[in-house]
Order: structure tokens, then C-alpha cells, then sequence
């Protein structure tokens, strides 16, 4: 190898470049097959990277004045308001524990399936900070829904009181169940007749109210986008850990959207330890507490408010969370685009359990149902199915644990259930057909009752002459069938006879 191509080398390459057993990596006790592949590896690889990051028994960060200190433990030494968990060593808590040898495999089988920013801007993910040229022409009017871009020289024509509800009296099938996935939900017959209740008409009729003028507003994602930040850059002076798992309980607010978060929860990837776990005082007033879900009471919350226990909205909960990431670090979550929207937080380097099972499947699960299906673990036992916001912080890390350490198994389950799902779908399909079919059939003999004798008979009359013609092109179609396969069946027998006088031929010669 020449002298300047060794230069460009790593340091402990070079070294393994002039000795006669290369390639090979002494640290790793991995052989390859060319020098490149060995420089590639010594260049990329997790372990051979300075560590500007802080693993936990691998380096001790230091500690700053006014930021919270990290214990040997790996556990930061937040306040005793902040709720606890204590992860046993025997395996008896349910949660994976990971040797410290392991830690550099588990970092680079999950630094492999960080999703792209395409992927991410796919499934909702803001990955850009807000610039007003992305939301150009992409405000409505408020009351006929037209873009702004399809506004000009058009009325605002409108319907100033919305569709009447379904009459179920009249209508009895109009509301059908699908079980899907172990829940039941409750559709609305897409063929109801249902009319506006200012002028009567179907939906599909244009507006019967026009307006002096259109009255355009932006949507909600364009409002809170002005206040998204990037993630910090990495420094060496203030190490930060490599991977957290982060998901948020939220609550409705009067401003609307989809909520603003109450409770932040954060565990170490590597060991499971509790980073964060404090409840936020929103910035907006709560219309919606839904406690039904998270198990959060506005009593709870406020009384955490007065004790001063909790952060102050989502800049200060954002703050909290930058203490331990930065932008290498790798966020996981399920469904995170919701917790990170709830931060205005733009991250570049992220893992969603619900991603990976969506690019595999085509579908969303449920983290409940990951953890039934893929760990055999059981989540939110209690009566009402309440979550808890740290149980399903660590759920998350086992199902990512599991998704990135096996992957040909996941693999293996993500096409079983696809092809589950497909099944359902077509089962889904013929249901709505089904009750397609029995509702127009309910309104054809509805109005049959009402025709007259004669027109009854004309009626009659024309279906029976379309079953003739219908039978009549089927028997043409046999016929061109057993015509068809009388051909096949001569040209099969013609061959065979060619083939017999050419070999007659070769034997005569």
C-alpha cells in the first residue's frame, strides 16, 4: 500500500496494514475480507467512535452547576416528588436487563434502524423548521372549504347548519359493527340519506347560502410550527446519553389540536433507568382532562402544580428533556410524532415502534397489542385499560429491543400478519357490499309497492328480457369455450401425429 493512501487510513488501521495477518480488527476479533471493508468498519463502527456520549460504566460525565447530576448508577438524582421504579436484576420485573458487554451491539442494531427523513415526513413527522413558503396556499375557507388557490373569482357558497343524523327507525341497518383487531367500532352506512337541515338537499348539493366574502384561516400545524426547535448539537464537554425512550400523556386544551402534554416520561434505552418522570402544567386552559385514558385527574394535576412538582408547559418540559439528549442521541417511542409535536421538538434521529411494524405489516398496532403479540406481555391490567405513562416507556423499549435484536423473527410475524389483515379486509369488503346490496334491494322493493299494476309489469317484463339476453351471452360463452378446447385438442393430436411420421422417418433412414 503506498505511502499516501496509508495516511488517509485510521491510526490502528495503519497498523494493521503493515502487519502480514491483515485485515483483521484485534478489537473486535472480526476478519474481513479487502482493507476497505476493514477501514469502513474502523470508521463507523459504534466502537471505535470517540465517546463524546455517555454510557452508562463506561464513562462518568461531569457534573455542572445548575443541571441535575447523574449518580454511578446511571439514575439521575431528580427530586423524591418524582415518582421512582426499581428495575430487579433477576429478571422478576418483567423488563429486559442488558449486560454492559452488550451495550455496543444493542447501540449499533438500533443505530441500523433509524428511520430517514423521508420516512419520518411520511408519517407526520415535522423534520424542518417552520418556514412560511411550506404553507403557501394551503389555507381554507372556513365555511365552503375551498383552497385559498382555487378562491379566486369564486362565490363562498355554503351550508350555514350541517348534516341531519341518521334516522335509525326508518334506516335500522344504517349502523353496523366491524371487529377488528379484538375492538369493536361503530360505522355509519356511507349510503344513508342524510340531508342538510337548512335547505333539505343531499350532500352533494353546492351551498345554498353565499357569502360577501371568503373567510380563509390556517390549520393548526401551521400555528404551532413557529415554535419547533431543533435538538442541541453534540458537545464534548456536556456528554449526553446515546439512546432514550420518551412517550407523553396529553390533555385537550380550548385552543384545540390534538392536546398539550401533562406528563413526560424518558428512560435510558441501554438500562432502563428512569430519567424523567414529572407532570407539566400546560399554558393553555384544559377543556378535555381525559382521564379515562392516562388515569390523570385534574385534582392530581394540580395539586402537583401547587407543590411545584411539575414543569412549567413545553418549553420548560422540553428544556428537562435536552438535559439528557442531544442530537445524536436516538429517541425512541410509539407513535412518537405526537409526543415530539407536543414538545415543538424536531430530532433527527428516532425509532418508532409503530414505524417499523407499519413499513412490515402496512397497518398500526397498538403498543398493547405488540407487546400481546411479539413478548407475551401483558400492559395496562387495570379495569378501564388506563395507561400508565412510564409502564408504556418501558413496553416500548422491550417491543424496539425485540424488533431490532430479531429481526428475521419480526420479519417472519409482520408477513403472517399481513396476509391476517389482508383476509380481514376482504372480509371487511364483502360485509359493506352485503349491506350495499341488502339496502338498495330494501329500496327497490320499497318502491316497487308504490308503482301501479302496468308499471309493475313493464318492470318485469324488462327483467326478464335482461336474464334472456344475460343467458344467452352465457351460452355463447360456453359455446366459444368447448369450441376453443375442441382446437386445443385437434392441434394436440395433429402434433402428436407429426411428431410419430418424423420419427418413422428418422428409423427409415
Amino acid at each position: 500500500m503506498s505511502p499516501n493512501r496509508l495516511e488517509n487510513l485510521h491510526p490502528q488501521a495503519q497498523e494493521q496494514a503493515k502487519a502480514p495477518d491483515q485485515p483483521h480488527c484485534w478489537t473486535c476479533n472480526q476478519s474481513f475480507t479487502t482493507q476497505r471493508k476493514l477501514n469502513d468498519h474502523l470508521r463507523f463502527s459504534i466502537r471505535h467512535q470517540p465517546s463524546t456520549l455517555w454510557v452508562p460504566g463506561k464513562n462518568t460525565p461531569p457534573r455542572q452547576p445548575g443541571k441535575t447530576a447523574l449518580s454511578s448508577s446511571g439514575n439521575p438524582n431528580v427530586e423524591d416528588s418524582s415518582p421512582k421504579i426499581a428495575l430487579a436484576k433477576d429478571g422478576k420485573s418483567g423488563w429486559s436487563v442488558i449486560p454492559e458487554v452488550d451495550h455496543p451491539a444493542v447501540l449499533e442494531a438500533l443505530r441500523i434502524r433509524v428511520h430517514r427523513e423521508s420516512t419520518l415526513q411520511t408519517n407526520n413527522y415535522i423534520t424542518k423548521p417552520f418556514d412560511p413558503k411550506d404553507y403557501v396556499d394551503r389555507r381554507k375557507c372556513m365555511r365552503c372549504k375551498t383552497k385559498e388557490k382555487d378562491a379566486v373569482g369564486r362565490e363562498c357558497r355554503f351550508h350555514p347548519k350541517p348534516l341531519s343524523k341518521p334516522d335509525q327507525a326508518v334506516y335500522p341497518s344504517l349502523i353496523f359493527l366491524i371487529y377488528e383487531r379484538k375492538k369493536t367500532h361503530k360505522i355509519q352506512d356511507p349510503f344513508s340519506e342524510r340531508t342538510y337541515t337548512c335547505c333539505t338537499s343531499p350532500p352533494t348539493t353546492p351551498g345554498c347560502t353565499t357569502g360577501p366574502t371568503h373567510t380563509f384561516s390556517q390549520n393548526y400545524r401551521y400555528t404551532t410550527h413557529k415554535g419547533y426547535l431543533r435538538t442541541p448539537p453534540a458537545s464534548p464537554s456536556t456528554p449526553k446519553y446515546r439512546a432514550v425512550v420518551l412517550d407523553c400523556e396529553m390533555a385537550g386544551v380550548s385552543t384545540g389540536g390534538p392536546g398539550e402534554a401533562i406528563l413526560l416520561c424518558a428512560s435510558d434505552y441501554l438500562t432502563g433507568a428512569v430519567l424523567i418522570n414529572k407532570y407539566i402544567s400546560p399554558p393553555e386552559k384544559i377543556s378535555i382532562m381525559r382521564t379515562t385514558i392516562h388515569g390523570i385527574s385534574r385534582y392530581t394535576l394540580t395539586q402537583a402544580i401547587q407543590r411545584g412538582d411539575a414543569l412549567a408547559g413545553w418549553s420548560a418540559a422540553r428544556a428537562e428533556l435536552w438535559k439528557f439528549i442531544d442530537d445524536r442521541t436516538i429517541l425512541i417511542g410509539h407513535a412518537l410524532e405526537h409526543d415530539l409535536n407536543s414538545l415543538r421538538l424536531i430530532h433527527p434521529r428516532i425509532v418508532d415502534s409503530g414505524v417499523l411494524v407499519r413499513n412490515i405489516v402496512g397497518c398500526t398496532f397498538g403498543l398493547k397489542l405488540l407487546c400481546e403479540e411479539l413478548l407475551n406481555i401483558r400492559i395496562r391490567k387495570n379495569k378501564g385499560g388506563v395507561h400508565d405513562c412510564l409502564e408504556d416507556v418501558l413496553a416500548t423499549r422491550e417491543v424496539v429491543l425485540f424488533c431490532t435484536r430479531n429481526r428475521k423473527v419480526f420479519r417472519a410475524w409482520g408477513e403472517g400478519k399481513k396476509e391476517e389483515e389482508e383476509r380481514k379486509r376482504g372480509k371487511r369488503v364483502k360485509k359493506n357490499e352485503e349491506v350495499k346490496a341488502a339496502k338498495l334491494q330494501a329500496q327497490l322493493k320499497a318502491k316497487e309497492e308504490g308503482m301501479s299494476e302496468e308499471d309493475r309489469l313493464k318492470k318485469r317484463i324488462g327483467e326478464e328480457m335482461v336474464k334472456r339476453v344475460a343467458e344467452a351471452r352465457e351460452e355463447r360463452r360456453e359455446a366459444d369455450r368447448r369450441a376453443e378446447e375442441k382446437r386445443e385438442t385437434r392441434k394436440e393430436v395433429d402434433g402428436k401425429r407429426l411428431r410419430g411420421e418424423k420419427e418413422k422417418r428418422e428409423e427409415e433412414r
